[in-house]
């Protein structure tokens, strides 16, 4: 399943008071912004997709190994148990609320 790190800035433009994200002139200095994860989680059973998100990590390190961290929680259950990937998946999923 797809997994992924990204950098954003929360900076607002002055004018229209929106925020900037990845367009922000300062993103490229290492003060601004944070990292954040984002993971593929399994389906439910209905079929819909869900993902679990987190934000706010001051480093890429820290974000990657909060992904790390997620991604061994999905390996524990053998992939031809759908009970236990179910279980670990909604428990992620409630985390992430």
């Amino acid at each position: 399943m797809k997994g992924s790190t990204h950098r954003r800035c929360y900076c607002r433009d002055t004018e229209t008071g929106k925020p900037l994200g990845k367009k922000c002139p300062e993103l490229s200095s290492r003060k601004p912004g944070s990292y954040s994860v984002r993971q593929e989680l399994p389906p439910r059973p209905n079929g819909t997709r869900r993902s679990f998100s987190r934000a706010g990590y001051e480093s890429l390190r820290a974000a990657q190994s909060a992904l790390n961290h997620v991604r061994a929680l999905l390996a524990l259950a053998d992939a031809d148990d759908p009970e236990s990937v179910e279980l670990i998946a909604a428990m992620l999923e409630e985390v992430n609320r």
